[in-house]
Parts: C-alpha cells; sequence; structure tokens
C-alpha cells in the first residue's frame, strides 16, 4: 500500500480494505493496525468513499481478539452511519461472533433482532454463531485454559431452544449447525444425549432432504470420539485430544478406558448413517479399542471371550485401509 501511495498511485477504498482484512486475519490479530488503517482512510478518502469492508475488517479484528470489547460494535455501527453504509448480512454475522465472542449472547440475539427489523433477516451463520455461544468455553476464551470438568459454559437447552427459532424462520440446519450441538452436549458432559442427537437425525434422514449421510458426518463423529477418549487421555497426561496422546508417545491410562458400549453405539451410527469416517476417525477408533484392550489387561481377571473380542476389534481397524494408506496419522496412535 505505501509503495503503490510513493509510486503516485491512488490507494483506494478496496486497497484499504484488502489490507486491514490482511491485518484481521492475523494470529493474533492486529487490532490496532486496523484501527490506524481506518483512521488514515477516514482522512484521505473522506467519510463518503469508506467501504463497507473496510469495517468488516475492523470488526473481524475485535472478534478474534481473546478479550472482545463489545463497545466495537457500537462504534462501526456508528461509523457506517456517518458514511452512509448499509449494514449487510455479513455485518450482522461478524457483529454477532464479536458480542458471542465476548459472552454476550443475550445482547447478541437483540443486535440480531435490531437487524431483522431493519429488513436484513439472518441467516443459517447468523444463528450458527449464536447457537456455538453456548457451546464454547468462555474460560479459554478469556484466560487461555479451562477449569471446568464439565464445562460450565455450555449450554445445550439454550442451544436447542435457538435451533427450533431457527426453524421456526423457515431456514435448515447444516452439518455446522448439528456439530454445534453436538460440541455444546459434549462440553456440557452429556455425551449420551449427544449421541441420541445422532440417533435421532438418522431416524428423520427419510424425511429430510439433506439425509443423514450430509448431516451427520466425520466431523461429527471426530466430537464423539475425542469426547470418549477424554477420561483415557487425561489418565495418560496427554494435553488433550488423540493427536497429543499420539505425539507424546505414552502408554495411555492403564485402567481407564472409554466406555466400551458408547463406542460400539458409534460404531453403528456410522453404518446406519453411511458415514465414511476420517483416517483421523479410524485412528481415534483403533485408540478406543487399545485402551478397551489396555483396560482389560489391567484387570488381570478377564476372560478369554471379552478379552478375544476386544483384540479382534483392534485387529479389525489395524486392517482398514485407510488407516494403512494415510500411514501418517495412523503410525502415530499405533505407536501410542
Amino acid at each position: 500500500l505505501r509503495e503503490a501511495v510513493r509510486r503516485g498511485l491512488r490507494a483506494d477504498a478496496v486497497l484499504f480494505a484488502i489490507v486491514a482484512e490482511g491485518y484481521a486475519s492475523q494470529e493474533p490479530p492486529r487490532t490496532a493496525d486496523v484501527t490506524r488503517l481506518v483512521e488514515e482512510a477516514l482522512r484521505t478518502l473522506g467519510e463518503g468513499a469508506l467501504s463497507l469492508s473496510l469495517l468488516h475488517a475492523l470488526l473481524k479484528a475485535h472478534a478474534r481478539e481473546r478479550s472482545p470489547q463489545p463497545s466495537a460494535v457500537a462504534h462501526v455501527l456508528d461509523l457506517a452511519r456517518r458514511c452512509a453504509l448499509k449494514r449487510t448480512v455479513l455485518t450482522v454475522c461478524l457483529a454477532t461472533e464479536l458480542l458471542c465472542n465476548a459472552g454476550l449472547s443475550k445482547e447478541a440475539v437483540a443486535h440480531m433482532n435490531e437487524a431483522r427489523a431493519e429488513g436484513i433477516p439472518p441467516n443459517e451463520s447468523v444463528w450458527n454463531i449464536l447457537i456455538n455461544a453456548h457451546a464454547r468455553c468462555r474460560c479459554v476464551r478469556t484466560r487461555g485454559f479451562c477449569t471446568c470438568d464439565p464445562c460450565g459454559c455450555a449450554s445445550p437447552d439454550a442451544a436447542l431452544r435457538l435451533l427450533r427459532q431457527m426453524q421456526a424462520q423457515g431456514l435448515s440446519p447444516d452439518a455446522v449447525t448439528f456439530n454445534t450441538l453436538l460440541q455444546t452436549f459434549v462440553h456440557a458432559d452429556r455425551l449420551s444425549d449427544a449421541l441420541s442427537l445422532c440417533e435421532s437425525v438418522i431416524l428423520l434422514a427419510d424425511s429430510s432432504e439433506k439425509g443423514a449421510p450430509e448431516m451427520l458426518s466425520a466431523a461429527a463423529m471426530e466430537i464423539l470420539l475425542r469426547a470418549l477418549l477424554r477420561p483415557f487421555v487425561r489418565a495418560a497426561g496427554a494435553a488433550e485430544g488423540c493427536c497429543a496422546l499420539a505425539g507424546q508417545g505414552g502408554a495411555g491410562g492403564a485402567g481407564v478406558a472409554p466406555d466400551h458400549a458408547q463406542v460400539a453405539r458409534v460404531v453403528e451410527l456410522m453404518k446406519l448413517g453411511g458415514v465414511r469416517p476420517s483416517s483421523s476417525a479410524r485412528a481415534m477408533l483403533l485408540a478406543c479399542h487399545l485402551s478397551h484392550l489396555s483396560h482389560l489387561s489391567s484387570k488381570g481377571s478377564t476372560d478369554a471371550a471379552t478379552f478375544g473380542a476386544a483384540l479382534g476389534c483392534v485387529d479389525a481397524q489395524l486392517r482398514q485401509p485407510l488407516l494403512r494408506e494415510e500411514g501418517g496419522r495412523g503410525r502415530g496412535v499405533l505407536c501410542s
């Protein structure tokens, strides 16, 4: 941008917006630089030539901050009014996300309703953001870690109420909506309800235009499997998830294993829903079966038939072509 200006080219609103988007996409976002660019654009171009994309970059930067400042929403909307810019659905999405990230889900709903009154009906993305607000852990957002177990921030019942409101508006939930709901139940330590939710999707698949395979994805299975592996991983001293376990090369938590009946329900869900598991899902399934085998071994009094059945589950996973062909992730879990 500086070089373009130095060579005599006029920096227009598009150029400012492109650079601002770059700053907003950094990790962490360079919010101060985006703010400086907005101020410079106002001085250089004037209020009448500012673009909505530039203001969107400012909202995005604030939304991605660890501790978002909700006052930024009012500031950006006021600036848009001064520049005679009308907010769009994308504006509503970004503002809603900022408010939700700040832990202000009620204010986010109020903002959505205000936009609707102005003739901007919320789309699926806006509703997904609102539902996700009840799935995420605010401890992680503000402190960088979570000490609550189960997560006290998650609210599955509130998320379900939002889903019903979304459907009442004539909008259909998609795979993102469904996975977000699953995360809400998992974070609240209601894994049985999460499994029941998956089963209900399969039951309703015949009457749905999208069908189970699109709604019930490999990503959904990974969410469930990670939740099942959590006690085992904690016992192994890993930070989180199957990949962390594989990376540390630990032997796992002997004597601790995922609920074998729930693992079987996940496998059955894949079959009924026609879901082709990803290499990560297969690796996590293998870890579930290995931890079950380890648990049986630690008990020392398991009958041969039960132990043989568990060994058969491990053998079946080892023979899966996907795990063998995409060797990188598979080998990591096999080492564990």
